[in-house]
């Protein structure tokens, strides 16, 4: 998460200093709107590279530069260059199809033990996976962007099912944390019971899918004050605080490492995962939230 909050900080930082070097007059303009999310993008690509799951088109980012460098473009052509950046940005990355399959092949092992998801949230997150089957079945015939499209509807449900209950250390979703949710995650660790991906989070351990005896420990010391908070890792999409972006791009944007791999295993690029996609446009959108603009 640390990470993750860096990378952040940095493209709004990186946002903020291209803002300052520009008139009051032209920070109104649709085309220094256009060169903040411009240098945004650039920025990102250039110091941490491009998100591994979605590849963001390179020929769009390519053509509105192009506008922006243009002597002859208009204000309304700014104003057109910077939606179809913001567009491209928020729904038209693609996933890779082999990285979707792998996401499907862990989803299909998450059980909803002891009834802990309600039954219409659990009959959704069911329907988006069957539907992210069928697209994948006909890839061929389907397209990236059905792929795409599936794969970030199935992930939104999960999410939003998963982070229904953000309480951490309430393993057992009664409200409160005492020694029966350490109790819960010892009987877990020796095979006696199993947990959700909802309950693993909140077991808060640093790797929110392995919960251990460790995790176990620090719930039963904060139960009896000999701690006075278990350590925030950051696993809740609420701790994000991005209140100013679209609930439905963080939700459907964010990998859940419940069911997505941590790395990525094609040869070209075999990084680590952190959030996705969003954080691209998270500059732009700060300085909008800051300055009192509508993104």
């Amino acid at each position: 998460m640390k990470k993750i909050i860096s990378v952040i900080l940095s493209a709004a930082m990186l946002s903020s200093m291209f803002c300052m070097n520009v008139s009051a007059a032209e920070e109104e303009s649709y085309k220094y709107k256009l060169g903040s999310l411009i240098e945004v993008c650039y920025g990102f690509y250039s110091q941490w590279g491009n998100p591994i799951v979605y590849l963001h088109s390179s020929d769009v980012l390519v053509a509105v530069s192009d506008v922006y460098q243009d002597p002859k473009s208009t204000e309304l052509d700014y104003k057109n260059a910077l939606n179809n950046l913001k567009k491209d940005l928020m729904y038209s990355p693609c996933v890779f199809k082999d990285y979707a399959e792998s996401v499907y092949e862990l989803a299909i092992k998450e059980q909803n033990y002891n009834d802990w998801y309600p039954e219409e949230d659990w009959a959704d997150f069911q329907n988006k996976l069957s539907t992210l089957k069928t697209v994948l079945d006909q890839y061929g015939s389907s397209t990236d962007s059905e792929v795409t499209l599936a794969f970030n509807s199935m992930l939104g449900t999960y999410n939003k099912m998963t982070n229904a209950h953000t309480l951490k250390g309430d393993v057992n979703g009664d409200g409160t944390v005492n020694v029966a949710d350490a109790t819960l995650i010892q009987k877990y660790l020796v095979g006696l019971e199993n947990l959700t991906g909802a309950q693993k989070m909140l077991a808060n351990a640093e790797n929110y899918e392995n919960p251990t005896v460790t995790e176990a420990t620090m719930i039963q010391k904060y139960s009896v004050g000999i701690i006075d908070e278990l350590p925030n890792y950051g696993h809740f999409l609420v701790d994000e605080g991005l209140d100013f972006i679209d609930e439905n791009i963080v939700y459907e944007r964010t990998l859940n490492f419940n069911i997505c791999p941590r790395k990525y295993d094609r040869k070209v690029i075999d990084n680590e995962f952190k959030h996705q996609n969003y954080q691209l446009i998270l500059g732009y959108y700060s300085w909008c939230n800051e300055n009192g603009y509508a993104p």
